[in-house]
């Protein structure tokens, strides 16, 4: 508990202390899809609210919030076997959902376009690193044992975890107002992919949330 509460006071340091030596930013909002290898390398709703601060021009620190979300269903018996669950007879399967948190603070390179100080498609590519919180829930419905012909309640299992996380991301920034009027504007399209990776942690055991990331979304500065 130490340790995390460290960590979080750590990055709130680093994100208060950054508009100090920022030239100017902007706020990112982003949608799309990441998977996690401890889900089954399933993919799921990925989205991040971010901000970077511009340092100098090709360089920008971005303290980012993500959230991942992954919903599947899964056999709850190994081998998968047919059970009775609501006096029909299918194959059992328990609903399971992933909640994660990563809280990241990155530096980002932004590639040189010649002497445009604007270009109308921008290059970029982000590392971080930081801590994510991750929430698991599983829900597994009433059924008949087929073998013993018992009947088994319905059953709720919940834990969360946490742990270091890292990610390396590469993307496009389209400058709208460079696209459509030939003149920079406030407001750019963003496409990025990449991988996020690490562990997190609960008593001992520990889960891989490793997988990529795929995201669109917008970036408005100020």
């Amino acid at each position: 508990m130490k340790n995390k509460l460290h960590s979080i006071m750590l990055a709130a340091a680093v994100i208060s202390a950054a508009p100090l030596f920022a030239q100017g930013g902007g706020l990112e909002i982003k949608g799309g899809v990441g998977s996690v290898k401890a889900a089954n390398d399933k993919a799921g709703f990925d989205a991040g609210i971010a901000y970077a601060y511009k340092i100098e021009r090709f360089f920008a620190f971005v303290p980012e919030i993500n959230f991942n979300w992954i919903n599947f269903d899964q056999c709850t018996n190994s081998p998968c076997r047919t059970q009775t669950v609501g006096g029909l007879t299918s194959t059992l399967t328990t609903t399971r959902n992933h909640y994660t948190l990563p809280l990241m603070l990155n530096l980002r390179f932004i590639v040189p376009m010649g002497t445009e100080d604007t270009p109308a498609v921008q290059p970029y590519v982000t590392l971080g690193a930081g801590y994510a919180w991750s929430f698991f829930e599983a829900k597994t419905p009433a059924y008949t044992d087929s073998v013993t012909s018992t009947p088994v309640p319905a059953s709720t299992v919940s834990d969360s975890a946490a742990g270091f996380m890292y990610q390396g991301m590469v993307g496009l920034a389209f400058n709208l107002g460079m696209l459509t009027e030939g003149s920079a504007s406030t407001t750019n399209i963003l496409l990025e992919g990449g991988y996020r990776g690490g562990e997190v942690e609960k008593s001992g055991f520990k889960f891989d949330m490793s997988g990529y990331v795929l995201r669109v979304g917008a970036a408005f500065n100020f």
